[in-house]
């Protein structure tokens, strides 16, 4: 029977390469980045706490760490909880240095500081001065606007983690950029990984067994088993042509505006008719709660051509209404109409003509990820909640006027 290393000394794939990274860096003038792109159980959360832990007890000066998941909530439940794990199976783990548990979690090695955060609970401008930042699950609802934030502050090196269930997201865009270096782990990179574990996993596997079986999942397989990017099952829009300019010769051209106020961006959509071709391109994509700040963005853009746009338009930090700013500005807006069953509708509407999307980062990213919902595992019909900024910018646009425009010709 082969023989498991010991659990408090060994020092995974991911912890060699942290260390190894992070020593080379020390002397120069460099923010290290350094991403674990990799499967379920694959080793790479328990081996950032490994190295975090042993550099706050190696430190010469006290280091400044935040260690980051989308929710606070998720932050405390997963993030700290195998945080806390991982100490505890290593003989380390103190719950005297273990301050502010129940609120904002921090952490106390020596006179080193590892704070545990949820980017929910922080304004999308705010970050904080550090040495050092980990993201955990950098894929699952952080945005590009929100890492630049947090990370702006930070002196020393910046890691991040993930599944890779997509394959199409911002995060993507950082592999090759200057003093940035991504790994890859799967399940078998880590000894500990235990046989039920293992089972489950390879059981994704599209083989004739797993197939006959009924657990067989390439999505799953390749993502969970492989660590290797792949788009999603059950996507709500799952036929684009993807396009490199939006034509200058169509029948109908308006816009569409779905309002994001801090965390989510405001997202502004041209739209175009081409008998039954619904051409679509992004225009502003952003965070923007004060009208006065999105008129200066947009109007040279939109003009004085309509604007079909989301009817939540109040932010509680600022009264007024960003419809009406926008009306007081001299734009021309209409607010979309919502109903119980409009966000289907809505869709519906959409998906009756062929689209063709001028190709994006951001556009891409939410055609990946926008899907139908589930509840224990059974597909519902509704789309998640999430992902869907320039989707609802664009249905906007068609269910109050491009969807009748077409079919009163017919």
């Amino acid at each position: 029977m082969h023989r498991l290393p010991d659990i408090r000394t060994y020092r995974g794939k991911v912890y060699r390469y942290l260390m190894y990274r992070y020593m080379q860096y020390r002397e120069r003038d460099a923010v290290l980045k350094i991403f674990n792109e990799g499967s379920s159980r694959s080793g790479k959360t328990y081996d950032a706490f490994d190295f975090l832990y042993d550099i706050c007890t190696l430190a010469l000066s006290p280091l400044n760490i935040f260690v980051y998941r989308n929710t606070l909530q998720a932050c405390k439940e997963i993030t700290l909880a195998d945080f806390r794990k991982k100490l505890t199976l290593r003989g380390v783990y103190d719950p005297d240095a273990m301050r502010s548990e129940n609120q904002h979690p921090d952490y106390y090695i020596n006179n080193s500081v590892i704070h545990f955060r949820g980017l929910d609970r922080m304004d999308s401008r705010e970050g904080y001065d550090c040495d050092i930042i980990y993201i955990n699950e950098m894929l699952d609802d952080i945005s590009k606007q929100q890492y630049k934030n947090i990370t702006m502050r930070c002196t020393t090196m910046v890691i991040g983690d993930w599944n890779p269930k997509y394959t199409e997201h911002w995060a993507f865009e950082l592999e090759g950029q200057p003093h940035t270096y991504f790994t890859h782990t799967t399940y078998k990179d880590n000894p500990f990984c235990p046989p039920g574990v293992i089972r489950e996993i390879e059981s994704y596997e599209p083989t004739p067994a797993n197939i006959a079986a009924g657990t067989a999942d390439e999505w799953r397989w390749k993502v969970y088993g492989l660590g290797i990017r792949a788009a999603k099952e059950g996507l709500v829009y799952p036929n684009i042509d993807w396009i490199d300019e939006f034509p200058s010769d169509l029948e109908r051209v308006v816009f569409g505006l779905d309002f994001g106020f801090t965390n989510d961006p405001t997202a502004l959509v041209r739209l175009g008719l081409r008998g039954l071709d619904l051409y679509m391109k992004e225009e502003f994509y952003a965070p923007c709660s004060d009208p006065a700040l999105l008129y200066d963005a947009i109007e040279g853009v939109v003009g004085r051509m309509p604007i079909f746009a989301d009817s939540a338009d109040k932010y509680a930090k600022n009264p007024e209404s960003m419809v009406d700013g926008l009306l007081l500005r001299g734009l021309s807006v209409v607010k979309a109409k919502k109903y119980a069953g409009s966000v289907t509708d809505g869709i519906h509407m959409v998906k009756s003509f062929r689209l063709h999307i001028v190709r994006s980062r951001n556009f891409q990213t939410e055609a990946n990820s926008y899907v139908w919902d589930s509840v224990n595992g059974i597909t519902i019909n509704q789309p998640i909640d999430k992902f869907n900024h320039l989707w609802d910018a664009a249905r906007y646009a068609v269910m109050e006027y491009l969807y009748w425009v077409c079919n009163r010709r017919k």
